[in-house]
């Protein structure tokens, strides 16, 4: 979109921990994931062992 910027932050962590350390007001979306290792309708969720995102590019 011209004439827009759009700057935006990941963060990874406990999310209580982590809403803790961020200013009042400063959050305008949160996009979350189910816990890792749990089972929705008999299936299970992929596992994965490492804590960062892997990046691409």
């Amino acid at each position: 979109m011209p004439g827009v910027t759009m700057n935006y932050e990941l963060h990874l962590g406990d999310c209580l921990e982590v809403l803790r350390g961020l200013p009042a007001n400063s959050i305008d979306s949160v996009v979350t994931d189910p816990p890792y290792g749990i089972r929705f309708r008999g299936k299970s969720w992929a596992v994965r062992t490492s804590k960062t995102a892997p990046r691409t590019g």
